[in-house]
């Protein structure tokens, strides 16, 4: 299991299963509460493909080195994430870090990056970036908007909420939430934590 100590809270996080606890005490993921409780199944390899791309990007934004052979059944999506991370200005604050809120209905997640970014175009800040390896959702903005309530251990404003849907092509796509999206995308995340029942 991993651990973490948050503004003076036991975060914890068991891959397995995918559970999260805050202080021993298992609470929901973002995930579940946006599932309704239920558990999102993928076709074991698109789960398997997301999780080792997850793995490899962390690693490398970390300045790791990752083998060859390990890679290269991913080369297209890790072109596309080193295409955006250039053509973005990507600094990295932290990868792959939890985050928890006490608030209501107490749940943690995972938030796959918080770096600094420019946006062509655009103007530099801090982002939260949630990396996507197959299909678009509607829920996907509701799972970075409440990233962005459970980001408590890297202080400083959050400028840019983005979606990055990385292709095995080598291409990408961004979606920017904008302070509309953010809220509307809360009040249904804050609608769904009322229905849930884990």
């Amino acid at each position: 299991m991993r651990l973490e100590i948050i503004d003076g809270h036991a975060v914890g996080f068991d891959e397995g299963p995918h559970r999260y606890f805050i202080d021993g005490v298992e609470v929901p993921s973002v995930t579940k509460i946006i599932g309704g409780g239920k558990k999102t199944y993928y076709p074991q390899e698109a789960a398997e493909r997301g999780t080792a791309i997850h793995s490899i990007t962390a690693r490398l934004d970390e300045g790791e080195s990752v083998p060859g052979e390990e890679g290269q059944p991913y080369m297209g999506w890790l072109k596309a994430w080193s295409d955006f991370k250039r053509d973005y200005q990507f600094r990295l604050v932290a990868a792959e870090c939890m985050g928890y809120s006490l608030g209501t209905m107490p749940h943690a997640g995972t938030i796959d990056r918080i770096a600094t970014v420019c946006p062509p175009g655009g103007e530099e800040g801090r982002a939260i970036i949630d990396l996507k390896t197959g299909g678009k959702s509607p829920d996907h903005v509701l799972q970075v908007a409440d990233y962005e309530r459970l980001v408590t251990k890297y202080p400083g404003e959050i400028r840019w909420l983005m979606l990055v849907y990385l292709k095995n092509t080598g291409k990408y796509s961004v979606e920017i939430l904008n302070r509309s999206a953010r809220l509307m995308a809360l009040a249904e995340f804050s609608k769904r934590q009322g229905e849930y029942r884990g």
